[in-house]
Order: structure tokens, then C-alpha cells, then sequence
């Protein structure tokens, strides 16, 4: 039987602050498959993007393509460009070149007709302007960028033979696609173009890179407008590497990715006008950047911590001080091939280029728009899937689990012994709590997702389950993690979510420096990441850290000897806050990350705290468990809420961390 009674708490409603982490925007759908490369995109005032790229099939046939969608991703049928795949049967569109008279410049290797070319201007509406006839731009290294000046001119990387002599650098082409004999680069004798921009004075920059039997040289040079070389600037890069992703920021800086043969980890630099050094991205390595107006940028490859060389994240916040943000939730994009970003405004970017899936939704590729991640953490003990945390209990003396889910309503389960210890988690990626117990070193769980039994060997008997989100492969799938004495000190054992399906395999080993036999283990996301650190508490002291040791630990002082720690979202921005409950006093004490202090009276001595996001508002509510009455106070609605539900001999399962 259950009774409900509500309270009002007359208390301040704080309004939390939330971490900007970012989710693929689901209202924005392109008409893409698979096999396709976006390889640049333009945006247009009015909402919509113009796309250049390939459509390809799987056996590799490529045609390209310019097209124009709809601010919802959806293609525009009255846009059209009279461009082909080449004789070969292949080509692509590289990049798309907004000019000033209102008309576009397409690069790539394509056809207009029935000729070849790299080039080609449209207008505004998609027609060819036959001003600028096919020219093919010849080069024995592969197709090098070009790039449209304000007098319609063309600046390119390229082959050019003058006076017998075969030149692969830089030229300039005129409005109709002919050589400019006013411009010539006299000063490499060796290497070839690699990138070329052009600056806002009228000067140039390119970019260079030799063989490897070549002399060598920097490869950052700034040219006059005739194509001279400018010897005020000296870019402050070493011989024998090259730059990628070069960007000249609206100040005359320059940012690009650094690389040098031989060296595996090229990290991102930024220049001076003058080609000295002002800053490094240390933990950075990709070429794709987008510049922010507060002198923060987006960047792609980068590593969250120092010492961590696994998955690279492409889609990472850098600070100003070269510094990465580290609250942002990793994106993952399948084959990690990210060409570009660019600012839809109100806080959306487009990611673009060959990527195959985005978090494993491998129905988004190529082209998807980023939006901000307003969405709550997922609420722990959700039986159902609603996104409420539900009230349930495991009663030992008959092995049965009680719950009372907040939308599926009551269900009961058989599933574990007297002797277990409650260990409920997410295993399955389908958005629900599993059913799962503790016994002996064994982790069983019942999954809802395909309705059957799994096991996972972990740890030994006495062991402590704390389960949480550990591992940086996103929030789909916990993590088991148990703590136990081994020789008289307390280790940690952890086995990732994602190798379910190896029951038997070996489990990580950590110990925590500090941890003390009687110090209570804690399992929170402290640093805002989006993943839980492993840790302890000590007398009111709390240690925490990343369990691959890639991020540096954290401590804090919050409570005191006899607290009980009850660590959550409290105030709903995405980061867990330290927070006791202090069975002396009946008071809660939590230090919120976003909202600051708070302390509220709220139970007994004798009282289980239990806290849980109960009423689905993305903040955790304070919660007591009394001798089969759950007493809570509902963050949402500011209200008292008691249920209920259980005896005083049942084990509440918001409280397993507490056994």
C-alpha cells in the first residue's frame, strides 16, 4: 500500500547554471548516406548552408557535388550546379569560396561539360558564370588549394613551368583563369606550395614542405603582393616539419597545427604577425579550428589529459591560454575524419567531413549540427527508462526486489540471496537500471535490454559494489567497480561496461594514496568531466581521481568524522557536489558546484539518506528511507513528498553505496 503526502518548503528556487556540453542537434537531417564526404560548407545569411563535396558509392565511384539545404538539413530542390564526376568516373568538390561580388568560387577536380577542370565561379543561384572557362591547374603531387582575392583574382598552390624551369609553388591566376606574369616566387628551389592565404595587407602566406632528399626549410614564409619573399617575417618553426589547418585570425595571428617528421605528436601552435611564438596547444594535434570571439577556439584531436593517448576527442573547447576545457562531454565521431567546424549562431556549430557515425548513432554522419546539451544527467535507479529515479527496495529474508517505478508502476523481481549485497546499475545501454546483486566476487544482473541473465567476475567475497560511468566511451554503459581490504589495505578493482560480454577477464587494480581500511568509498563526476572518479572519505576529507590516472586527483575538506557522504547533481549543472548527511544533527550539507552552500534539516539519527532524482528535473533530491517511508524533498516542485514502500529490514537501493 502506498501513501502519499505533500508539504510545502518555503526555500529559495535557485536556477541552476548549466556546463555547456554539446549534443547532436536530432531537428537537423541531411540527405547523406554513409559512403558520401562533405568536404566544405558555406552558410548563408538566410539560414541555409551551400555543401560541396562527393557522393560516392561503396565500391568508391564519387561524384561531385554542390547543393544547398534547408536550415532543418533538408535539400533545396531549386538550387543546382552543372558540374560532373571526371572521364575517370571519380572527383569531388573541395571547398566552396564565398566572393565579394556575391558569386562563389568551387575548387576541386570536376567537370564543366565535357572538360575537366579545378575550378569553376557560380552565382548566387547556382549558375556557371562562363567568364572563367575549365582550366586544369597541373601539379604532380595532387590537387593544392586555391584561393580567391578581392580583385577576383586567384592565388595557387601548384606546378608552373617558367622559362623551361618547373616551379611547384605559388601563383597567382587572373579573373579569367590565366597566369598573372606580375606575381612569381623566386625563393624555393626545392619542396612545393602546401597552403596559401591571404592576409587582410594585401600580403600573403604559404606554406611549404620539402622531400625528404630535399634542402630543407621552414615552412612558414610570408610573401609580398608581387610574390617576393617578405624577410620581416621569420615564423618560428623548426626545419624539416610542415603546417596543417592554416588560419589567419581576424588580429593577423596565425593558428595552425605544427608537425615534424619523426616526431609522433605534433601539437597546435598560434604565431604572431611576426612569426614568433604566442602560444602552444599542448594537448591539441588536430588541423580543424574555429575561432571564438573571446579568444577561445574549437578544435579537433585533441587528448583531455596530459598522459592519456587513447581515442582522441574532435570536438574540444580550448581556452585562450591554450588550456583544454574539461567539463565538455567527448563526441565521438567514427573514423575521426572532421575537415571543419562553423558557427551557426546561438550557441550551434556544423561539424563536417568523413566520419561514419556520431556516438555510436551510426544514422548521423558527414555533416550534424552541435547544439547545446541542456539534457539532465541520466537519473540513477531509473527501472523504467522515464528519467525519474524510482523508489525501490531488496528485501533479504526472500531474495525479491520491490519497485515502485514512476512510470511502469509496481513489478517485483526474484534475484539475489540473504547474503548479497544490492548493486544496481546501467549494463545495457537501453536507458535502464538493471536488477543486479553482489555475491562473492560475481556481479549478476538481469538486463532489460535482452531480458536474461549476465555475470562478470570482479573482485572477492566482502568486496564493496560501486558501480558508476568511468571510462571516456560516453554515458551509454556503467562501469562495475568494487572496493575491498587486500592484505589489510583498501584496492579498488575495475572491469569497463563496454567488455560485458568477457565475463571472466581481468579486472583493473588500483589503490588510492591515503585510503585508510575504515574510510567510506565514494564513486562521483567531481571534476565536471562527465566521468566518475574513484575515491574515498576520510573524517571529512575527500580524495577523489580519474581511475586511469590521466587527470590529476582532486581533494577537498567538506564535513566531518561521522558524516555520511552522499555525493550527487544537487544543483543540476551537470557536476556532482560534494554533499554529507550528519545522522547527529539530522542535517544535510552540500557544497554545490554551480548554486553554492546549502544546509537543510531533514531527517533523524537513525534515518538511511537516500537521494535520487525522484522527480526528473535533472537536480537530485534530498531523500530518507525510515522503516519502510521514504520521505523526500522534490527539487521541482519544492514540495514534501512521503511513500510507503518497503519494511524496516529492507535494503533501499538508492542507499547500495552505504552497505
Amino acid at each position: 500500500m502506498k501513501i502519499t503526502r505533500t508539504f510545502l518548503l518555503l526555500a529559495a528556487i535557485v536556477v541552476p547554471v548549466f556546463a555547456v556540453d554539446y549534443a547532436v542537434d536530432p531537428t537537423f537531417n541531411t540527405p547523406f548516406t554513409r559512403f558520401d564526404n562533405v568536404q566544405d560548407v558555406h552558410l548563408l545569411g538566410d539560414g541555409r548552408l551551400l555543401v560541396v563535396g562527393a557522393y560516392c558509392t561503396q565500391s568508391g565511384q564519387c561524384t561531385p557535388f554542390v547543393v544547398r539545404l534547408n536550415s532543418n538539413g533538408s535539400l533545396d530542390p531549386t538550387f543546382s550546379v552543372a558540374i560532373t564526376a571526371v572521364t575517370q568516373g571519380g572527383g569531388s568538390v573541395g571547398a566552396i569560396k564565398p566572393l565579394a561580388s556575391g558569386k562563389f568560387l568551387l575548387t576541386g577536380d570536376f567537370n564543366v561539360g565535357a572538360q575537366r577542370t579545378h575550378f569553376a565561379r557560380i552565382n548566387a543561384d547556382g549558375a556557371l558564370d562562363p567568364t572563367l572557362p575549365p582550366t586544369i591547374v597541373t601539379s604532380g603531387y595532387g590537387f593544392r588549394p586555391i584561393e580567391p582575392l578581392p580583385d577576383s583574382k586567384m592565388l595557387v598552390c601548384a606546378d608552373r613551368t617558367i622559362n623551361g624551369e618547373l616551379y611547384r609553388t605559388a601563383h597567382r591566376l587572373n579573373s579569367d583563369g590565366t597566369p598573372d606574369p606580375t606575381f612569381r616566387v623566386t625563393f624555393m628551389t626545392a619542396g612545393f606550395c602546401q597552403d596559401i592565404q591571404p592576409l587582410q595587407n594585401g600580403k600573403i602566406m604559404v606554406a611549404v614542405r620539402t622531400w625528404d632528399w630535399e634542402p630543407q626549410v621552414k615552412p612558414l614564409h610570408r610573401l609580398n603582393a608581387d610574390g617576393t619573399r617578405d624577410s620581416t617575417f621569420d615564423g618560428d618553426l623548426p626545419l624539416n616539419s610542415y603546417v596543417r589547418g592554416l588560419t589567419v585570425l581576424p588580429n593577423g595571428k596565425l593558428l595552425f597545427n605544427s608537425a615534424q617528421q619523426g616526431v609522433n605528436y605534433s601539437p597546435g601552435k598560434r604565431l604572431t604577425a611576426n612569426g614568433t611564438l604566442d602560444l602552444e596547444i599542448p594537448l591539441c594535434s588536430g588541423s580543424a579550428f574555429l575561432p571564438l570571439g573571446d579568444g577561445s577556439m574549437f578544435v579537433s584531436g585533441c587528448r583531455r589529459w596530459q598522459y592519456y593517448y587513447g581515442t582522441e576527442i574532435q570536438w574540444a573547447k580550448v581556452y585562450p591560454d591554450g588550456s583544454v576545457d574539461q567539463t565538455i562531454d567527448n563526441i565521438e565521431f567514427d573514423n575521426r575524419s572532421i575537415y571543419g567546424f562553423r558557427n551557426a549562431g546561438n550557441d550551434k556549430y556544423y561539424v563536417f567531413g568523413g566520419f561514419g557515425g556520431v556516438n555510436r548513432d551510426y544514422n548521423r554522419f558527414k555533416l550534424v549540427r552541435l547544439a547545446p546539451n541542456l539534457t539532465p544527467k541520466r537519473a540513477k535507479f531509473d527501472f523504467d527508462g522515464d528519467g525519474r529515479s524510482d523508489i525501490a527496495v531488496y528485501r533479504p529474508s526472500n531474495g525479491v526486489w520491490y519497485l515502485y517505478q514512476s512510470t511502469a508502476g509496481i513489478a517485483y523481481r526474484y534475484w539475489g540471496f540473504s547474503t548479497d549485497k544490492v548493486a544496481a546499475a546501467h549494463f545495457d545501454n537501453d536507458g535502464k537500471t538493471d536488477v543486479a546483486v553482489f555475491r562473492d566476487g560475481t556481479w549478476h544482473g538481469w538486463s532489460s535490454l535482452i531480458d536474461n541473465w549476465r555475470y562478470l567476475q570482479i573482485g572477492a567475497a566482502g568486496d564493496q559494489p560501486m558501480p558508476g560511468d568511468f571510462e571516456d566511451m560516453g554515458p551509454s554503459i556503467e562501469d562495475q567497480a568494487v572496493r575491498g581490504i587486500r592484505s589489510g589495505a583498501p584496492r579498488w578493482f575495475l572491469r569497463e561496461g563496454m567488455y560485458v560480454a568477457n565475463p571472466t577477464s581481468t579486472a583493473y587494480e588500483y589503490s588510492l594514496p591515503g585510503e585508510q581500511t575504515a574510510d567510506k568509498p565514494v564513486v562521483g563526476d567531481f571534476s565536471g568531466d562527465s566521468r566518475d572518479e574513484l575515491g574515498y572519505f576520510q573524517n571529512g576529507y575527500w580524495y577523489s581521481a580519474d581511475y586511469r590516472g590521466y587527470a590529476p586527483p582532486q581533494t577537498f575538506q567538506w564535513g566531518v568524522a561521522g558524516d555520511i557522504p552522499v555525493p550527487g547533481d544537487y544543483d543540476g549543472d551537470r557536476q556532482d557536489d560534494y554533499a554529507i548527511y550528519r545522522p547527529s544533527t539530522g542535517t544535510w550539507w552540500i557544497n554545490q558546484s554551480t548554486a553554492g552552500i546549502v544546509a537543510i534539516k531533514f531527517g533523524i539519527s537513525t534515518d538511511i539518506p537516500v537521494p535520487a532524482d525522484y522527480d526528473g528535473d535533472g537536480k537530485v533530491d534530498l531523500a530518507i528511507y525510515r522503516d519502510g517511508q521514504w520521505w523526500q524533498f522534490l527539487s521541482g516542485s519544492q514540495n514534501y513528498a512521503v511513500v510507503n514502500w518497503g519494511t524496516s529490514t529492507d535494503k533501499p537501493i538508492p542507499a547500495q553505496a552505504q552497505q
